[in-house]
């Protein structure tokens, strides 16, 4: 296969990042990232999405946003007014929610939601963990 004559492809990354990237093509791709400083930004960019969510599944509430063709989507996981915790999704023609026992349920409906809505979605650096 030809070496990257300009970057990586964000797919390639994110499989880089999570460690589902192939051994013989790894070796091309960390050449690639020896020089190519553009490249080695846009990773670090990956794997900060990647911790994010990691920890949001661990302990933390989630808040991201994805970019996609639709245009924004955002998750949001917050303790619930009456107890709880409240999960909801929303972006331009998208508004769900629903409530949760615990904060690991209200996380995993979310992505599990996001996930059957747009199982073509592949994160880039433009899909976010959003501050609280």
């Amino acid at each position: 296969m030809a070496e990257f004559r300009i970057h990586v492809s964000e797919r390639a990354l994110e499989e880089y990042a999570s460690g589902r990237f192939q051994e013989p093509e790894a070796a091309r791709l960390e050449n690639h990232l020896a020089v190519c400083i553009t490249c080695r930004r846009r990773l670090r960019e990956e794997k900060a999405f990647g911790r994010a969510v990691r920890r949001a599944l661990l302990r933390e509430p989630l808040n991201i946003r994805h970019e996609t063709a639709d245009g924004p989507i955002h998750l949001e996981v917050a303790p619930a007014a009456d107890g709880g915790w409240l999960a909801r999704h929303w972006g331009r023609e998208l508004d769900g929610r629903w409530q949760f026992d615990s904060l690991e349920e209200a996380n995993e409906w979310n992505l599990r939601s996001f996930a059957e809505m747009y199982p073509e979605h592949r994160c880039t650096g433009r899909c976010q963990p959003l501050q609280k």
